[in-house]
């Protein structure tokens, strides 16, 4: 079965507005030189310090490597019990039916089936409670800087990054990691590289092993 793939595309943000503060989230593009993610062990900070509802959120956006505007489309019914997979819609392509199918964690699997019996919803419901973007926006800003993480990385768009990074450092290879992210040019994808030595790792290892017969 093949799959409609899309390409990168920058966020659209808007300033959010916490009485005579403004706070504008941080653009942040999958093409764009300096990537902005986080470690392993920040993101476990910040799942763990974020309420339910937002948990559930950063985690739909990291394991399936979503922006917060297709996160915010998936609906019960996009969860296939029998094989753990969130079927995530490309909303900016141009084509219809555009989507990649994305395995997630039993841990995720629970908690989405856990929100749905909560609210009593039917598989037309959304995941993800009816907020907007900027909401989600403001709350990430705040629980990352709970987290100590800067005001630079303070933008969900970093989970996205954070996932292709991971999982290259988990082994996978590019083009698995370009289907994951729903990019329709690998070129897209080839700058995650330079954040993982995973693979430069292990040809610099299969490269010794051949010069000294190990």
């Amino acid at each position: 079965m093949t799959h409609e793939l899309i390409e990168a595309e920058i966020i659209e943000t808007l300033p959010i507005k916490r009485g005579k503060q403004e706070i504008v989230p941080i653009q942040q593009d999958d093409a764009e030189d300096d990537i902005k993610y986080l470690s392993v062990a920040e993101l476990n900070t910040l799942l763990y310090i974020s309420d339910s509802s937002y948990r559930l959120a950063w985690l739909v956006c990291y394991e399936t490597a979503s922006r917060i505007s297709e996160a915010l489309k998936l609906t019960f019914g996009d969860l296939n019990l029998e094989t753990n997979r969130l079927k995530v819609i490309n909303l900016k392509q141009r084509k219809k039916n555009s989507f990649r199918l994305i395995k997630i964690s039993d841990r995720l699997k629970s908690l989405i089936l856990q929100e749905q019996l909560s609210r009593n919803a039917t598989k037309d419901g959304f995941i993800l409670k009816n907020r907007d973007r900027t909401t989600y926006n403001y709350a990430f800003i705040k629980y990352a800087t709970q987290a100590n993480i800067e005001r630079e990385r303070a933008h969900p768009h970093t989970l996205r990054h954070s996932r292709a990074i991971h999982l290259l450092d988990s082994g996978a290879n590019i083009v698995l990691v370009s289907n994951a992210l729903g990019h329709k040019s690998i070129k897209s994808t080839l700058i995650y590289l330079k954040y993982s030595n995973q693979e430069l790792d292990k040809a610099l290892e299969n490269a010794n092993a051949r010069l000294y017969g190990m």
